[in-house]
């Protein structure tokens, strides 16, 4: 059984989506985090999400 690897793009919005995470959720403990933050995270973690799942792999 081979290890899946995944292509650059697609590693690149999994780390741009965890950083975005994480400054979203120090944000939100300082400061009262307006609803669209929290939209576009949403929205990003599914395009990564979907990204991911069609990746083929290099």
């Amino acid at each position: 059984m081979a290890i899946r690897t995944y292509g650059p793009q697609s590693r690149g919005m999994v780390v741009c989506t965890l950083v975005l995470l994480g400054v979203l959720g120090v944000y939100s403990a300082v400061y009262d985090a307006p609803a669209w933050t929290w939209l576009v995270w949403s929205l990003l973690a599914i395009a990564s999400a979907l990204l991911v799942a069609t990746d083929r792999g290099i």
